[in-house]
């Protein structure tokens, strides 16, 4: 079935509000569904997390726009890490966060997008375009708006809901990226009255 509401969303767990990282370790340990290495592995991405803040577990909150605000203000080499050690550690995080049901749940592709949507992202005349824009459409999809009801409005408040449910750099500095893959779609799609693009540097200052 070609439905939005066929795309699971996240569910806060019950008696998640003002979780720290030391209870994250916690609910880990109790996992009865990973393996004991996949269990390690996510503890230590919390710890090393920690370090990089340089706070201690229980005084960071399971809250992922203040983590954005923080973990990727400096390169991971100034944290004595890799590149590739980091985005591992962001990944194992996302993990125990998406199982709070404090982040954005890991989709990739189309699938479950209504038609108007599908149709619309047939108008990236790039990959990359057309990617950046997913997860712009299923925001939109879930709250029954169809392309050309898209407004200034819908993409920061797209963004507000991105930085608050996805732990990304780019989750901070993307918006313009929407709106310019945006504008190269509606310049080829007529019945799109709106142009993201008037209000672009408003949106991205507030976000």
């Amino acid at each position: 079935m070609n439905a939005i509401s066929d795309i699971p969303k996240p569910a806060r767990l019950p008696g998640t509000a003002g979780l720290t990282f030391a209870d994250a370790i916690v609910f880990v340990k109790q996992w009865d569904d990973r393996g004991e290495d996949i269990r390690r592995q996510r503890m230590s991405a919390l710890h090393t997390a920690a370090r990089i803040l340089k706070l201690p577990p229980e005084t960071i909150p399971c809250d992922v726009t203040w983590l954005n605000q923080r973990l990727f203000v400096q390169p991971a080499a100034a944290h004595g890490i890799t590149h590739g050690r980091f985005q591992n550690v962001m990944a194992g995080l996302r993990d125990v966060l998406r199982r709070l049901g404090l982040h954005r749940p890991d989709l990739r592709g189309e699938a479950g997008l209504p038609e108007a949507w599908l149709r619309f992202l047939e108008g990236a005349t790039a990959e990359a375009q057309r990617a950046g824009l997913r997860a712009f459409a299923r925001f939109c999809a879930e709250k029954a708006m169809l392309p050309e009801q898209v407004t200034n409005a819908t993409l920061a408040a797209y963004l507000e809901d991105d930085q608050r449910t996805r732990l990304s750099v780019a989750s901070t500095r993307h918006g313009a990226h929407i709106a310019r893959a945006w504008n190269r779609i509606r310049d080829n799609t007529p019945n799109l009255v709106h142009c993201l693009i008037q209000k672009v540097q408003e949106v991205w200052r507030a976000c």
